[in-house]
């Protein structure tokens, strides 16, 4: 009985910490930070489908919450030509390093693996998911 008791207690323990941690947006993001057409980031097929976790993506907190990549001191430089890491661009488009990945890259490697059917919406800067 103490097991079952102890067990339970767990259980109701870890759900309240898993429901106490941040919700990524449900409604698509707006990125209209450069002058073509914006692109609306949508969370869900990130976490749903392609199964990654917010750390992933979101590598800065700040008082233990995650924020947003545009951030002052992440993201921040919104100049097409800058490639430096707090590039908003090329952390978008760039090549990434060993320790993250750009968007792009992320996807060029899933339309080579688990999501190889998609190829090109997943790479293509016109016609693709992120650029219809």
């Amino acid at each position: 009985m103490r097991t079952l008791i102890a067990t339970l207690g767990a259980v109701l323990l870890l759900a309240g910490v898993v429901w106490a941690q941040q919700q990524a947006p449900e409604q698509p993001l707006n990125l209209a930070y450069f002058p073509k057409k914006a692109v609306e980031f949508t969370h869900t097929p990130h976490l749903k489908e392609a199964g990654l976790q917010c750390e992933e993506c979101h590598h800065k907190k700040v008082d233990g919450k995650i924020v947003k990549c545009s951030t002052s001191g992440c993201h921040d430089v919104f100049d097409r030509k800058d490639r430096s890491e707090a590039s908003f661009y090329n952390m978008v488009h760039g090549r990434g390093s060993k320790d993250m990945q750009s968007c792009l890259g992320c996807h060029k490697e899933a339309a080579k693996g688990k999501f190889k059917s998609m190829g090109r919406e997943l790479t293509s800067c016109k016609g693709s998911v992120c650029h219809p």
